[in-house]
């Protein structure tokens, strides 16, 4: 199974174990396409114009994953002789990208957090009220209507400090979230070294003195997260089944020539396109995992100079964060899952791209 060796830096005490020392997370290959799929594009509105051009976007999405990713026996994630191939600029290209799609997998797995949406979707209405020349990549919400504020940096070897700082100042360019602070401010740097993708992981704790507030609605966050995933699955052209599953009704069509099946979650669907349920339900429904509301709790409590009183014994649930770390789950907390093929399974991403059949 793959797995992604992380370092968590600046973290405070009372968090768990799993955010104060070096540790993995695992996921499954559907798991990673799933986040491949669903991570935010900075102009997804610009790729909707085109109709089905969002179908091939998600099928190019699978694409980088397939042709540039190898697992090794050891589970780590190495380049692929055709990732090795490219020119300098292209392995950048390709880096930033796995960097974007493994910050989503950290949120979702690691926090809870599966409604990451790129910054520059707002850009229209938000671009004039930055005073701080970056800002970060992504804004996310949790179950419980919570945010975080998320940087991502993909590179192809090597993670120097420079890089964590700037990741830092760009997450802290954003106060609030609709007069709400939020409850983490995420650094998520990758690489490739030490014999397979890693990550750092950085807290900044707080925002600039100059960080300005988003004025977004979960409702607003929540249509704009799943508009281009419903309309990839209206596009795609493919006969539609709708099977029952314990995770609930998914309704599921192929994605042509990827030995592929995006799956959305039936109450998705009925609440995109006809407000039933409503989104407190929905939220409710899909199921709250989150560890932002204790982490914001503490952090509260902190500010209060109540530390005393909540470390160690107040952190979050280390066995909760172990099952986090090492459990897969087929359907997302955002309802929507990427389904593989034979040809995905481990004897064949083992191998190089060229080399797969199924």
């Amino acid at each position: 199974m793959p797995r992604l060796p992380y370092e968590p830096e600046g973290f405070p005490p009372y968090s768990a174990a799993s955010l104060n020392a070096a540790a993995e997370i695992l996921f499954s290959w559907e798991e990673l396409c799933r986040a491949a799929v669903t991570v935010g594009r900075r102009n997804w509105a610009d790729v909707l114009k085109f109709g089905t051009y969002s179908v091939l976007e998600a099928l190019w999405r699978l694409a980088m994953i397939r042709a540039n990713l190898v697992e090794t026996p050891a589970g780590r994630l190495r380049q692929s002789d055709a990732f090795r191939a490219l020119d300098r600029s292209e392995k950048g290209a390709v880096s930033f990208f796995l960097g974007l799609v493994l910050t989503k997998l950290v949120a979702e797995k690691l926090f809870g957090v599966p409604w990451l949406l790129h910054l520059d979707v707002y850009r229209q209405q938000l671009a004039p009220r930055f005073l701080l020349p970056e800002r970060p990549d992504f804004v996310g919400m949790d179950a419980f209507g919570l945010w975080t504020v998320v940087e991502s940096k993909g590179r192809c070897r090597g993670l120097p400090n420079s890089l964590l700082n700037q990741a830092k100042r760009q997450t802290q360019s954003i106060g609030s979230i609709l007069g709400q602070v939020p409850a983490l401010w995420l650094a998520v740097a990758t690489d490739f070294s030490g014999g397979g993708l890693r990550a750092r992981l950085r807290d900044p704790d707080e925002p600039e003195p100059t960080a300005v507030d988003l004025d977004l609605s979960p409702e607003h966050h929540m249509r704009a997260y799943y508009r281009p995933i419903v309309d990839l699955f209206q596009a795609s052209g493919g006969p539609p089944t709708r099977p029952a599953t314990p995770a609930g009704v998914l309704v599921r069509t192929p994605l042509a020539g990827m030995d592929a099946f995006l799956a959305v979650d039936d109450r998705v669907l009925g609440w995109y396109e006809r407000g039933d349920p409503p989104l407190s339900a929905l939220l409710a429904e899909l199921g709250r995992r989150s560890v932002l509301p204790e982490l914001l709790r503490l952090r509260r409590s902190l500010h209060h100079e109540e530390h005393a009183k909540i470390a160690p014994d107040g952190r979050p649930e280390d066995a909760d964060w172990a099952a986090r770390l090492t459990g897969v789950r087929r359907v997302g907390d955002d309802g929507v899952s990427v389904e593989l093929g034979v040809s995905w399974g481990e004897e064949y991403m083992r191998q190089e791209p060229e080399d797969r059949a199924g």
